[in-house]
């Protein structure tokens, strides 16, 4: 890819997201409205659907009016745009076989500075279908019960979920309860979000469960726009971002966690409207979105190995 060309395409979006025009954008690159269009809206698509831009659909079509009104949000996403994972994501936007996530997973445990942790979170996201700072909002006591046990039907909390509507999340999956076991255990040897040593396996039930390196919170911001206010966490962004550089492959992202769930769930016969309400979407356009894309009906070796357990409750 041209570093050259990306560079400039990511300055003209930054200068339409200050307010210049199209046409004005255009005669400082001598090119015609269109063009810098075309590369604005491409850059701010890869941003929506690969990165993930808070408050705004995957699917929407971006406008500058859409820009400059949520313009910390697209230069949050920004910071975590790699070019070369976005242009193989949008060669290929399938399902993330087990195979890859399990072998990134082994890349964490091998390199990772904070392996447990890492492993904890690449495996619920791909689990559970929640964006990062749904699960960055998470506490112990959504995981935990009081007696220690795991919540295996739980709930992402209204003031947890990005739409502020409650849903359903479940912790059926002994690969993925054993990772994040393995995190606490971590924690409470570093007294990190200590509790009452007879519940909740001696952690604070409203601590965080997951916490930075330091054991501080990860920090979420509150911004104002003019849609009103937006919730960034570039602790929870980095992390992934971090984690995701471990692959040995190309072109995976938080969005290709839900890409997978959602796909994963409608081979196994999930309807759309139960598949958007176990990821929290209301939207048909995003569901039909995430499964339009490398749909694996007919190859059965992406089928899930009981990882994701939603589909069995929906």
């Amino acid at each position: 890819m041209d570093t050259a060309y990306v560079a400039a395409s990511i300055d003209m979006i930054k200068r339409v997201m200050s307010g210049q025009t199209y046409g004005q954008v255009g005669e400082a690159y001598t090119l015609k409205r269109t063009a810098i269009q075309h590369r604005v809206r491409l850059i701010a698509r890869d941003l929506q659907s690969i990165v993930g831009v808070v408050d705004v659909p995957d699917y929407a079509i971006p406008t500058a009016r859409m820009l400059r009104d949520n313009r910390s949000a697209y230069l949050e996403a920004l910071e975590h745009y790699t070019p070369e994972r976005a242009c193989h994501s949008r060669m290929k936007k399938c399902v993330v076989p087990d195979e890859q996530v399990d072998a990134l997973a082994q890349q964490l445990r091998q390199h990772s500075r904070n392996a447990q942790r890492d492993v904890a979170l690449l495996m619920i996201l791909f689990s559970t279908a929640a964006k990062p700072l749904e699960i960055a909002r998470l506490e112990v006591r959504d995981y935990l019960a009081s007696d220690g046990s795991v919540r295996a039907q739980s709930i992402i909390r209204p003031e947890v979920a990005i739409n502020g509507t409650q849903r359903p999340v479940y912790f059926c999956c002994d690969a993925v309860n054993m990772a994040i076991d393995l995190y606490l255990v971590q924690r409470i040897s570093k007294h990190q979000g200590i509790g009452d040593a007879e519940h909740f396996r001696g952690l604070a039930p409203f601590s965080k469960l997951f916490l930075r390196p330091d054991g501080e919170n990860m920090r979420i911001v509150q911004k104002k726009t003019s849609a009103g206010i937006q919730y960034l966490c570039s602790d929870i962004l980095l992390a992934y971002k971090r984690i995701f550089s471990f692959g040995p492959f190309v072109g995976i992202t938080a969005m290709s966690a839900r890409r997978t769930i959602a796909q994963k769930l409608d081979t196994r016969g999930v309807g759309s409207a139960a598949i958007g309400t176990l990821l929290g979407v209301s939207e048909r356009a995003t569901v039909k979105r995430l499964l339009a894309a490398g749909n694996n009906r007919g190859n059965p070796s992406t089928v899930v190995r009981h990882r994701t357990a939603l589909g069995q409750h929906a």
